[in-house]
């Protein structure tokens, strides 16, 4: 049956590209156009004799008692027809690739096969090249205080979406404040990281920065100095913090220090000028004390 449905499909698909080319009036085939028509039942029926076949292969190897098909297929390739003549032959072949990963693991500088296999998922194969990704990494680890900042607004955010009406719409910003708070045992923060959002002066040339700490979660200092009056957010030209930021790119990662402006409202301030604004593009205020790369 299935060989029958498999010479099918290639005389379609034969028929099909032939007719491409010259159109086989003699079986119906008057255009190219038509020539699609065999040509789409040949993959449809090809397609499915291969489960068909791939299928019946999986059944005979369980019955036979393999632990997959893919042990089955390559037993009878070796002529092996039971599990317990192919398990001495399989053993030796993983015996053999362990003994080359290792040995490729060892030629790239690893320690262990376990750190080889991590650094190429990670897409490295070098082992000083994947210890710089891990010192990276670990720099830009995100502190507790900021996963729990960042879970808070981002819940807030999804609750205003699905609430039904403009009251509970309300609700979501008092609640917001709470979950806020709760994160937060002060308004300065240590080492939280981020990607470089907005970098530019304002009118005076004091230094403007925007971090995305997640998506929709962003800190950053004001953009003018009217609104900073009291705050002190915006960076001095003639700061060692302004000559970092003059060399930070956008979208770069940093990893920073600050403090938040407390806010009766928001827990710490929120400026958005409406309630929708607020709670889904939140961008808090923020004093920044230091700003780093690795």
């Amino acid at each position: 049956m299935i060989m029958a449905m498999t010479l099918l499909g290639i005389l379609l698909l034969i028929a099909g590209c032939v007719s491409l080319i010259v159109p086989l009036k003699f079986i119906g085939i008057t255009s190219r156009k038509l020539a699609l028509i065999p040509l789409v039942v040949g993959i449809v029926i090809m397609g499915f004799a291969g489960t068909q076949l791939n299928d019946e292969y999986s059944q005979a190897a369980k019955e036979a008692g393999f632990e997959s098909l893919e042990d089955y297929r390559h037993a009878k390739e070796l002529g092996i027809s039971t599990p317990a003549e192919y398990a001495p032959v399989k053993a030796k072949a993983l015996a053999a690739a362990q003994a080359k990963a290792e040995a490729e693991a060892k030629e790239a500088g690893f320690a262990s096969l376990a750190d080889f296999n991590a650094a190429k998922e990670a897409g490295y194969t070098n082992a000083a090249a994947y210890a710089q990704h891990l010192k990276v990494e670990a720099f830009f680890t995100v502190p507790a205080a900021q996963a729990q900042f960042v879970k808070a607004v981002q819940a807030a955010t999804a609750s205003f979406h699905e609430a039904k009406n403009d009251l509970a719409k309300g609700g979501t910003r008092s609640k917001r404040k709470q979950d806020v708070c709760a994160a937060l045992s002060s308004l300065n923060v240590q080492n939280w990281v981020g990607k470089i959002e907005n970098l530019s002066s304002n009118s005076e040339g004091m230094g403007v920065v925007s971090i995305q700490l997640a998506k929709g979660v962003t800190v950053k200092t004001w953009n003018n100095a009217f609104s900073d009056i009291g705050d002190n957010t915006l960076i001095d030209p003639s700061s060692a913090l302004f000559s970092r930021m003059a060399n930070l790119n956008k979208g770069q990662r940093v990893k920073f220090s600050g403090s938040f402006m407390h806010s009766d409202l928001d827990c710490v301030q929120e400026p958005s000028f409406t309630l929708a604004g607020s709670m889904t593009e939140p961008e808090y205020i923020m004093q920044f004390h230091s700003i780093e790369t690795p």
